[in-house]
């Protein structure tokens, strides 16, 4: 090959050389990039003493490069429905030291707190940190509401310590939906409750706000028992639509027609009720139900 050939094959490989690393970048995978940068950056990082690089638990990016969603998430976070305490450990767990220290992994874990709130209402003096668990429960999980258990420990509460009283009442009347209500009408006409707790709790049952939270049943049996005999009459349908036995603690005193007058003469006491057709058809319904 002559000579003069030389400088121009060196001159084209040179320019070739360049093109080709100009262009390497843009034919390169960038899932490829992305994993080859994120290898340096964690071996170059120093290992933390416990031999764990800082990057673990650190999100992978995305394949477009893009941030991933979990890296806008708060330290702690755990995704709805998640639980970082398995139900057999909750399950396994029998004291309060042990649920108190599954607690402070899992905080918001309602299943959790209701087996620790359980389990400390077993002693009187654990009853007022019970009712604190209840109603961190009820704020993880409306549905424990419905647990009996919890429930027996609200009614146990309103006869207890001030404070006691205070949170139980504070729970009934605005964090246990439709059933705090129940709960103040039992209260009362509870054979075994002070007349300060029936007090409250009757209050309780004529609060509008508590009333908006009380089912339809409920509701009817409260309107019944604060109206006059004579102005259930126009309660009879409702009732007979949606009430339930506790209606008929007012009801069912209005059938009796003899028994007023003059020495018990046989006399109507609530003539104003008519027939009692009405009143009549509205037992009968809820004794169907």
């Amino acid at each position: 090959m002559d000579v003069e050939y030389f400088p121009k094959i060196a001159t084209a490989g040179f320019v070739a050389l360049v093109g080709l690393v100009v262009a390497l970048p843009q034919m390169r995978d960038p899932r490829v990039v992305s994993a080859l940068e994120a290898a340096y950056q964690t071996s170059a990082e120093p290992e933390r003493a416990d031999g764990t690089h800082p990057s673990e638990g650190r999100s992978s990016p995305s394949p477009d490069g893009s941030a991933s969603p979990e890296d806008d998430k708060p330290a702690g976070f755990r995704a709805a429905g998640g639980s970082s305490v398995s139900d057999a450990a909750i399950d396994k767990a029998t004291t309060v030291a042990e649920l108190e220290a599954l607690a402070t992994r899992d905080p918001d874990n309602a299943k959790l707190l209701a087996k620790l709130a359980r389990v400390q209402a077993a002693t009187p003096a654990g009853l007022g940190n019970a009712l604190a668990n209840v109603k961190r429960a009820l704020a993880a999980s409306g549905k424990i509401a419905d647990d009996k258990d919890l429930q027996q420990i609200v009614v146990r509460g309103a006869s207890g310590q001030p404070a006691v009283q205070d949170t139980a009442f504070e729970l009934m009347t605005a964090q246990m939906g439709t059933v705090g209500p129940d709960l103040l009408y039992e209260l009362t006409i509870a054979k075994s409750v002070s007349k300060t707790v029936k007090d409250r709790a009757l209050a309780a049952t004529k609060d509008e706000a508590v009333l908006k939270l009380a089912s339809p049943a409920l509701r009817i049996a409260v309107q019944l028992r604060d109206a006059a005999p004579c102005d259930r009459k126009a309660l009879f349908d409702e009732a007979a639509r949606v009430g339930d036995r506790r209606s008929l603690n007012s009801l069912t005193p209005l059938q009796a027609r003899r028994g007023c007058g003059v020495f018990f003469a046989p006399k109507d006491c609530h003539p104003c009720l008519g027939d009692r057709a009405d009143l009549n058809k509205a037992i009968e319904a809820i004794n169907g139900r």
